[in-house]
């Protein structure tokens, strides 16, 4: 199996001095966000066996128990960098600024660019899984990995794009393209995540990109739910350029009864993400049927080639939260 160094993702012009090696860094701040969910010092979080998943040609998805000193690490920056660059988020209290809105979608693509090249080393390794099998199921299988990496190889590219971009923001300093939308709510909730993803369908339904079509870039929206004190905050976050596509799907989240917003959220966040932590009790006093449902949305969300529902984000007859909605607010829009 082929493997990569680790590497710091930093802007080159932040440090010259930087050697490049990385530690494992948290896209979920440890301390405010992980530590406050946590039982144990660990938390739960969906996760599958890529050879078992392979094997069946679907995704197995369960929910793995975690240190939250590993919890939503992944080797990108290094110490002196990941410290620097991110401290207003990892240490709070959280203001809602331009830059801090602007931080958690950097953090969120940096993660989301170094899975997608770790992506591509591990569908290397799954083209191997086939030995020993039938041919049908060798023919299955070399189709499916194939349409994954050249997924995975488009997502790459648009991904040091889309670095680059946040980059010369925080080189410049200048995030006035960043567009945020912050909802606020009274309390620390049971999960915590943070994520880009690119949206297909709005929460009505309609189209509004097309997943798949690699002869043009999609539109990216980041998404973090963190906690800082005793409150916590939902943030959707994009850049200028990114906004004919992505702003209608935040205006529908926006509209949504805040009673409902716990809802809506969680449902979201298991159908776009596996960087997504859950407090264990929480997930023990689900029942069955709601916990078969949460994997079941993180399975679609995540298997390569299975065509997504138009109506795969509404939550008609399912409730999570309660979350005490405080305020909602607009940033840079």
């Amino acid at each position: 199996m082929k493997t990569r160094r680790r590497m710091c993702l930093a802007p080159k012009g932040e440090d010259p001095a930087c050697d490049g090696l990385a530690i494992r860094a948290h896209t979920v701040p440890r301390q405010e966000c992980l530590s406050k969910i946590a039982e144990d010092g660990h938390v739960l979080t969906p996760t599958f066996d890529l050879g078992k998943s392979l094997s069946k040609q679907s995704l197995d998805f369960d929910m793995r128990k975690v240190g939250v000193r590993n919890a939503s690490t992944f080797t990108g920056f290094c110490a002196k960098h990941d410290a620097e660059i991110f401290k207003s988020v990892d240490t709070g209290p959280f203001a809602g600024s331009h830059e801090e809105c602007a931080l958690l979608l950097y953090r969120a693509t940096a993660w989301e660019y170094y899975a997608k090249l770790h992506a591509e080393v591990v569908a290397d390794t799954a083209s191997s899984f086939d030995k020993g099998k039938s041919l049908a199921h060798q023919i299955g299988l070399q189709s499916t990995t194939s349409a994954y990496k050249a997924g995975v190889q488009a997502a790459i590219l648009d991904g040091r794009n889309r670095m680059d971009e946040l980059e010369r923001m925080m080189l410049a300093r200048d995030f006035s393209d960043i567009r945020s939308l912050v909802i606020e709510f009274e309390q620390v909730p049971s999960i915590v995540a943070a994520a880009v993803f690119e949206p297909d369908f709005c929460l009505s339904g309609e189209r509004i990109q097309q997943i798949g079509d690699l002869s043009k870039p999609l539109m990216p929206l980041g998404i973090s739910l963190v906690t800082y004190g005793d409150k916590s905050y939902f943030v959707f976050s994009w850049t200028q350029g990114a906004d004919a596509i992505v702003r209608k799907f935040v205006d529908e989240y926006a509209s949504v009864d805040p009673a409902r917003l716990a809802t809506a959220l969680t449902v979201l966040l298991f159908e776009t993400t596996e960087n997504i932590y859950a407090n264990p009790q929480w997930w023990t006093q689900l029942s069955d049927e709601t916990k078969a449902k949460l994997l079941e949305r993180a399975r679609s969300g995540a298997e390569p080639g299975k065509l997504t529902p138009a109506t795969h984000l509404q939550f008609e007859g399912e409730e999570y939260g309660p979350w005490t909605f405080k305020r909602m607010y607009w940033v840079g829009c």
